[in-house]
């Protein structure tokens, strides 16, 4: 089939708007090449706009258009005959949904879009066993996560690019700081950083780092190697923009070192424009905002305050299913209301 002018024109008038980081713009030029392509019957070019709407929704972190676009896609009876963006929608929709909260759910569609291409080595499948990683982790189910990231060892070998070999060890030092293997942990993301610094991919960079520098925050790694990842991560999305989730992890990262180096007046404000800018989206994100505000607040001598914004946190924490972060926040709220009545 001929594609029609308008899907091209507007396809290409989208990734133009999505090179100046404008995704508002690329969304508008999508969904014209979306309307195009189902009037003329092209299964192919609905699909691809469609997908690509959802990306930029993802971006600007409306989150829940995303979702609602992605879940629309995949019940579409024709986007069988396209499995790989099937898997690739299904990724999509799975950190939408973790990013909303909705761990289980993201789970469920990771494991899923897994299915689709089991036995498929490269970046789309080490995407999904990450996604898959994370979310068990999340859950609280630590141990299952290490079991998944050692996965990736069987997906990439000698043979493997640099920028699968980089992908899969950033899991696999991910899951290693979240089940308590900090060594481990380290030594995979060292191996990740020598391999993704090699690709040339800034924005990768900038993510792998912001993911490195979180990791080793979390384990109380207040170092020298640690300000570095933040420090590239900053300089990284301010080179290529980002989208929203990942200024904010960003931002985030940043007052939290600030945090643990005892900066508590600068590591205040940056928390509380976290928590401005996750008002109405990002659960997750706000929540570990508030749990850190906390801290910093009680250390303060603000303990009213910072048992507010605990049980907050708390809260957010269940909501989202984030069971084993809502149990640290409660031990820190026992911690406090028990020092109170003393």
């Amino acid at each position: 089939m001929e594609q029609n002018p308008v899907v091209i024109v507007n396809e290409h008038r989208a990734q133009q708007a999505k090179a100046e980081h404008d995704y508002a713009k690329a969304i508008e030029y999508s969904v014209i090449a979306r309307d195009a392509a189902l009037s003329d019957g092209d299964k192919w070019a609905f699909h691809r706009s469609s997908f690509n709407i959802a990306h930029f929704q993802y971006a600007l972190g409306r989150m829940d258009d995303c979702i609602r676009t992605i879940e629309e896609l995949v019940k579409h009876p024709a986007i069988t005959e396209y499995p790989e963006l099937v898997a690739q929608a299904r990724t999509l929709l799975a950190h939408a949904l973790q990013n909303s909260g909705a761990s289980d759910r993201a789970f469920i569609a990771a494991e899923e879009a897994a299915s689709l291409v089991p036995d498929e080595s490269g970046q789309l499948r080490l995407v999904l066993q990450h996604s898959i990683v994370s979310t068990l982790a999340e859950k609280g189910e630590s141990e299952e996560a290490w079991r998944e990231a050692l996965v990736m060892d069987t997906l990439v070998g000698p043979e493997s690019g640099v920028r699968d070999r980089g992908m899969a060890y950033w899991a696999i030092g991910n899951a290693g700081f979240m089940s308590g293997r900090i060594t481990e942990g380290q030594e995979y993301h060292d191996r990740a950083a020598i391999d993704l610094v090699r690709i040339g991919d800034v924005n990768l960079w900038a993510l792998f780092n912001k993911a490195a520098a979180n990791m080793r925050l979390e384990a109380g790694l207040i170092n020298s190697a640690t300000l570095e990842c933040v420090e590239r991560a900053e300089v990284a999305i301010s080179v290529v923009g980002g989208n929203v989730a990942d200024k904010v992890e960003i931002l985030l990262a940043r007052a939290h070192w600030e945090y643990a180096s005892g900066n508590l007046e600068v590591a205040e404000n940056k928390l509380r424009e976290v928590v401005a800018q996750t008002k109405e989206m990002f659960p997750y994100i706000r929540a570990q905002s508030l749990q850190l505000l906390s801290g910093c607040l009680l250390q303060a001598g603000r303990r009213g305050e910072a048992l507010k914004l605990a049980l907050e946190s708390e809260q957010i924490f269940l909501e989202t299913g984030a069971a084993e972060r809502a149990f640290q926040v409660r031990t820190f709220i026992d911690t406090m209301e028990a020092a109170r009545e003393q």
